[in-house]
């Protein structure tokens, strides 16, 4: 908590939330989006966040909120209003991001599997991260799927 309430006050005083996001993470996804969740609507959110995230304005950054991993905090960035749109282009981008997350858990579990099978150390972890981050990287950059 004394963590995540650092992070906060940082946040506050300037730093850029969303490399915080990216340096503290401990959710692959959230850290690799700098913390961005795209727009989420009230019911994709769990109660405890949503009863807070929901009250504040934009730029408010919430005060640590305990998840079943530990504590989080959120940052209000935009808002849409009611018969507003998404822009396609933001919707396609958040697509392709979580495709590319699921593309790499998956890849990731397949290859401890293998790893628990051949009853091999698992010590190159870190290094096989990097792989699949620049392997899905190229791939989207490339149009590939």
């Amino acid at each position: 908590m004394l963590e995540a309430k650092n992070l906060k006050k940082r946040a506050m005083n300037g730093e850029d939330f969303a490399e915080l996001a990216r340096e503290y993470s401990i959710r692959m996804d959230n850290k690799e989006a700098g913390g961005d969740m795209g727009y989420r609507a009230r019911s994709e959110l769990p109660n405890e966040v949503s009863s807070v995230v929901f009250n504040l304005n934009e730029g408010e950054i919430t005060d640590p909120i305990k998840l079943e991993v530990g504590f989080s905090i959120f940052q209000v960035v935009d808002r849409l209003g009611v018969g507003d749109y998404i822009p396609f282009d933001y919707v396609k981008e958040q697509l392709e991001n979580r495709y590319l997350v699921e593309m790499k858990k998956k890849a990731a579990s397949d290859f401890l599997e293998r790893l628990k099978e051949e009853n091999q150390p698992i010590k190159y972890l870190s290094r096989y991260n990097d792989y699949l981050n620049e392997k899905y990287k190229k791939s989207k950059n490339d149009g590939e799927r």
